[in-house]
């Protein structure tokens, strides 16, 4: 909500806000996985995203201060997460915010965390699982289906990777709009910040698919995570900006019955 109030406004921003604390991703990290370090991710990450859009913009002292120690517990919480997560707050920084501040706080707070953990890169164990036998086939992602097991191999895992109905509809929805022509309507920053939400989604849910094993080998990437599916975290606020920007790209949607309408499904579904 803090990220997303000043570039969409109060609504958008609380839709967003809203469908990112309720998105599947999230609540099987929780509740299935149980892995505290992969959900504190979830919570650093947006900050880390707030803080940089409040250095560039409002020139704040305290935004960039606040991104550089959110990025640095990154790194303290899940290594292998925080290195996709700092190339994604570059990029962010770069293409969205196009200012220098923020692009400073991401390279110092990852350049300082890696030398924090330099005792630790010679000391390594072997992975509990076969990362290349833990792809997510296509299907799954939109599978209902959930199920209290941890993951398996195959096809017939029963973890819930599904992306959830409301980031995926209100998405669709969202890009089909601005692509109709509601792009007119917004602002240099909000048409890139979208943009750059939906790309960055779509690539980060194709390297959780067997289409991109090669790549994790070749590049050795594979060492920095136990599943490959642990990228999907990073889509998740990416997915709720897409989500959450409905009611700034249908005006109509801003109007109180129709937000009502969209907070209650989100909710219920």
């Amino acid at each position: 909500y803090a990220w997303l109030r000043p570039i969409f406004g109060d609504l958008a921003g609380g839709l967003g806000g809203l469908i990112y604390m309720l998105q599947p991703l999230f609540l099987s990290t929780v509740y299935v996985n149980g892995s505290l370090a992969d959900a504190l991710v979830l919570a650093w990450l947006p900050l880390a995203l707030a803080g940089l859009a409040a250095s560039a913009r409002q020139r704040a002292v305290e935004g960039a201060a606040v991104a550089v120690l959110a990025i640095i517990a990154l790194w303290r919480t899940q290594a292998g997460l925080a290195v996709g997560a700092s190339v994604l707050l570059l990029i962010y920084a770069v293409v969205v915010e196009r200012h220098w501040v923020p692009v400073l706080a991401t390279l110092t707070a990852s350049a300082a965390a890696v030398l924090t953990l330099l005792p630790l890169w010679t000391v390594s164990a072997p992975p509990p699982v076969l990362f290349s036998d833990h792809f997510v086939y296509l299907y799954q992602l939109f599978s209902v289906r959930w199920a209290a097991a941890p993951s398996s191999a195959g096809w017939q895992d029963a973890y819930p990777f599904g992306l959830g109905f409301v980031p995926l509809v209100y998405g669709a929805l969202a890009v089909w709009v601005w692509a109709a022509g509601a792009r007119r309507s917004l602002s240099p920053l909000q048409g890139r910040l979208l943009g750059f939400a939906v790309g960055a989604a779509l690539l980060i849910i194709l390297l959780s698919l067997p289409v991109s094993a090669l790549l994790w080998q070749v590049s050795r990437a594979e060492r920095l995570l136990t599943y490959p599916w642990q990228i999907l975290l990073l889509a998740a606020p990416l997915l709720a900006v897409s989500a959450g920007a409905l009611p700034a790209l249908l005006r109509d949607f801003s109007a109180p019955p129709y937000w009502a309408v969209l907070v209650a499904v989100a909710v219920l579904a």
